[in-house]
């Protein structure tokens, strides 16, 4: 995916990193070496729980770990890709992505 290119100067709006991935929690770089976001397991295992506040639970967290890495100015998990910093908004986990026309064609 591309990222948007730069800022709208007169505008006075930065760079903006649209859609990073948070699948099963934000996947960026860690903003020092015992500060990195929390992975879950993946949505097939999370919905297979049917715990819908662990579900909650995990979307607050990632919510709460986003903004303090956008905060942070850290990046998304692509070193050499040059993308700026992590936005605030990310693919997050859902449940029954086969149901979702969004996701295509599914395993």
């Amino acid at each position: 995916r591309e990222s948007p290119k730069g800022n709208i100067s007169r505008l006075g709006i930065p760079e903006y990193d649209w859609g990073g991935n948070c699948m099963h929690g934000v996947q960026s770089m860690c903003y020092s070496s015992d500060h990195c976001p929390t992975s879950f397991p993946n949505p097939n295992t999370l919905g297979s729980t049917f715990n819908t506040t662990l579900w909650h639970r995990m979307g607050q967290v990632i919510g709460l770990e986003l903004r303090a890495l956008w905060l942070q100015n850290v990046g998304e998990y692509h070193p050499s890709s040059g993308l700026p910093h992590i936005g605030l908004d990310c693919w997050s986990p859902n449940v029954q992505i086969q149901r979702d026309p969004r996701w295509g064609r599914n395993m």
